[in-house]
Formats: C-alpha cells, structure tokens, sequence
C-alpha cells in the first residue's frame, strides 16, 4: 500500500509519543489536507471564472438555487456562507460592482434588501459550476461511484452528528 504524509505524521508521533492512540488522526489530518487540496482548486476555478475566491462562487451559486427569482436575503446569503453580515456586505459590494449581483428593496418589506442575480451573474456561476463538476470528478477519481458514494454517507454521518444542517 502506498504511503502518504500522513503515514508520515503518525509514525512520527508513534516514536515520541507510544503512550498516545492517534490512530483518530489518520482520519482527521487527511480530511484536512484534503480540503486544502479541494480548496486551491476550486478557488483557481472560481478564478478562472473571473471571481475572487470560491466564497464568491458560494454565494452567485446560492443565489442560482433560488427559484424563480435568484435571490435572498444579505443575512440568509450570510448563513448559507458561514461568514458575519459584515464579510457578507464586502463580498455583496464587491459582485455588484462587478455587475454580477443587484441589490433591491424587499416587495414585502420595504426596510429591507433583496439580492438578486444578474443575468451575467447567472452566466459566471453557470460557467464555474461546470468546471467546478470536471474538476470534483478529476479530484475523485482515485475512488470509483460506490467509494464515492460510500465517502459521501460516511462525511454526512459525521457532520449530521455535529449538527450541520
């Protein structure tokens, strides 16, 4: 079986440290650096699709998903992304200076905004979603369907279990 940096790590912590089972690590460490790995390149697609960051990816796709409208609340976008309204409001400026985003005033509540996708904005997100998806299956394809499918149960057991919902 080959090795990987992980391996590493645990032997390393094996020869210091007998006394201690980190045998949990093999798991955590590799979820970890796997993210890394995810993380770079979907922030490259992202890139490449003219946005800053994957976060931004997040919240054009967040707001794709709404049907028919395409659009949310700052604060539901905020939650959606697990960031403060504050970083909300910066990421929100910044896509709507880049004409990929509209704000609006909320028809059943004129105190508050709607954000809208724009027509270009739908266009970007359509764009990095597709290349995001070739580049999830170039990622995974160490593992055929059933491991990923088997993967994709085990993640939700463990983040259901953690209260993500």
């Amino acid at each position: 079986m080959e090795r990987d940096h992980t391996d590493e790590v645990l032997e390393q912590w094996r020869a210091v440290r007998p006394d201690v089972d980190a045998s949990t690590s093999a798991v955590v460490i590799r979820i970890l650096r796997l993210a890394s790995y995810l993380q770079a390149e979907l922030d490259q697609g992202a890139a490449d699709g003219g946005l800053s960051t994957k976060g931004d990816f997040d919240t054009l796709a967040a707001l794709r998903r709404q049907t028919p409208r395409h659009e949310l609340s700052p604060t539901q976008l905020a939650e959606a992304a697990l960031i403060t309204t504050g970083g909300m409001t910066s990421r929100l400026d910044r896509l709507e200076d880049a004409g990929l985003v509209e704000r609006h005033a909320d028809p059943s509540d004129r105190r508050a905004l709607v954000i809208r996708l724009t027509d270009e904005g739908r266009r970007v997100v359509d764009q990095v979603l597709e290349s995001n998806l070739e580049k999830q299956l170039h990622l995974l394809a160490a593992l055929d369907s059933d491991d990923r499918i088997a993967l994709a149960q085990l993640l939700r057991r463990l983040l259901v279990d953690l209260g993500d919902e």
